[in-house]
């Protein structure tokens, strides 16, 4: 009679991990497999037909393309500007007539650089690859490349065919990316130039941030000790939206050709905004009887020009210091106007501003070393004796703490300045505490809107920038 074994037997001991591993291998198998994207890896030329180029097209578009390779080839019979499909068989061993070899997105010979691959700050707007499909793989190493004559073709991964002469520098010139007709591809582009799209890039860089009414207060602020009030208002609002125009322009060039990005056009712009002031302050002041010396007008205005094309230049990070300079000066300047009437002449008048400039620069630079120097102090201390949980609370009171050592320095250093201005006209009525309550409020409020104004600008550009990564699409 055989024996049984109880009812009530043990399981393996290890049993649950069953489920586990076949929903960690289920998991896996939903993830698609990853095709490379179709591009160019080889070129080579018909020796007998001048003009006549092909290139080898690795096409990743079905499952079997990854393991064994799909081969797509197209000819050319107009030096790359057009492309057909050719029954041409490239040959096993591959041959470059030039040692050209990429390193990131730079052409190099012998580790010099002959040409580097366009517009990184107008891919850095507008277009984000995706990683799991990526639409942008340039070369890497040794480079497939073909002499015909004096004209060199280069194969450029998935944007196509790069087309150009090289020089004995060496440098390419003349160059161009071809693809036109080779369907396999989808490369990036590179301009835009659809009309709505183009109108709304222009009234969002003009906008956001409102550099336009910053640029004709600075200007204003310049331009009234030339000039009467009214007229010093309306040139500088008719100049700033002179400048507008140039910008305009900028813009649309930037968009629209290849071989310009947005440094180099920042700083073309930039020029002809500080040529402009610098050449209207000087006419101003040869109109006007009592116009300061030429040379600090001079400095004032180039200075002036450049403070919002700076904050153009830094994109994001560097309209907040913008904000402080511009609502800093303009607040001080109303806060001593208001405690040294009357202004009597020019030079009362430009005192009162040299010290709201110097108030600003001693308020905002206090103001970053105060955070900054706090920042790294709660990090040592507060992060290590009550642990990460009270992180932000610490930050909280390091800003807090930070805009009160702001008050502090600017209200006393307001004060002082106010009593050696009292003695030099002499004044002996002393100032009234509503003064310093002025000065506190002003200090206050230039850093919270300031800040504000900042956080602002900084969510409208990348609500902006979320809209600009679909305009390609």
């Amino acid at each position: 009679m055989l024996n049984h074994k109880s009812a009530a037997e043990p399981r393996p001991r290890w049993g649950w991990l069953i489920p586990f591993v076949m929903l960690v291998l289920a998991a896996i198998a939903c993830d698609g497999p990853y095709y490379a994207p179709p591009s160019v890896r080889r070129v080579a030329s018909d020796p007998d037909q001048p003009g006549r180029i092909y290139a080898l097209v690795y096409s990743g578009d079905d499952a079997t393309s990854f393991s064994y390779g799909a081969n797509v080839v197209y000819e050319s019979d107009d030096q790359g500007q057009s492309w057909r499909p050719s029954t041409y068989e490239f040959a096993e061993t591959i041959a470059s007539d030039v040692a050209l070899e990429m390193r990131g997105e730079a052409l190099t010979i012998d580790y010099q650089t002959v040409w580097s691959f366009p517009r990184p700050m107008f891919r850095f707007f507008f277009l984000e690859d995706d990683e799991s499909a990526p639409r942008f793989q340039l070369p890497f190493g040794e480079v497939s490349n073909v002499l015909q004559g004096d004209t060199l073709y280069i194969a450029m991964g998935t944007q196509g065919v790069l087309v150009g002469r090289l020089t004995a520098q060496p440098a390419l010139v003349d160059w161009q990316i071809t693809s036109a007709g080779i369907d396999v591809l989808n490369p990036l582009p590179l301009t835009i130039t659809n009309p709505p799209d183009m109108l709304g890039i222009v009234a969002l860089a003009l906008l956001i941030p409102p550099f336009a009414l910053l640029h004709a207060f600075l200007l204003y602020c310049l331009w009234v000790y030339l000039l009467p009030h009214p007229r010093a208002c309306r040139y500088a609002l008719l100049t700033t939206l002179a400048l507008v125009g140039v910008a305009i322009v900028g813009v649309i060039i930037w968009l629209t050709d290849v071989r310009t990005d947005y440094y180099p056009m920042v700083a073309a712009v930039t020029a002809v905004v500080v040529i402009t002031c610098v050449t209207l302050t000087l006419r101003f002041a040869d109109a006007a009887p009592d116009a300061p010396r030429r040379g600090r007008l001079v400095l004032a205005a180039a200075l002036l020009s450049l403070i919002v094309p700076a904050g153009v230049a830094a994109i994001w990070t560097g309209w907040w210091l913008v904000y402080l300079l511009v609502f800093g000066y303009g607040a001080f300047r109303w806060a001593y106007f208001r405690a040294l009437r009357p202004l009597e002449d020019a030079s009362q008048r430009w005192l009162a501003d040299r010290l709201a400039l110097q108030t600003t620069l001693i308020g905002g630079l206090t103001a970053v070393i105060s955070v900054v120097g706090l920042s790294y102090l709660q990090s040592f201390i507060v992060r290590g004796a009550l642990g990460y949980g009270l992180a932000d609370v610490a930050q909280i009171m390091t800003v807090i703490v930070a805009l009160a050592v702001s008050i502090v320095v600017v209200n006393r250093y307001a004060q002082a300045r106010l009593r050696y201005w009292a003695k030099s006209r002499r004044d002996e009525a002393e100032h009234q505490p509503a003064t310093a309550q002025r000065f506190r409020i002003v200090t206050l409020a230039w850093l919270v809107v300031s800040a504000i104004a900042a956080v602002g600008t900084f969510a409208a550009q990348a609500a902006a920038y979320g809209w600009f990564t679909t305009l390609l699409e």
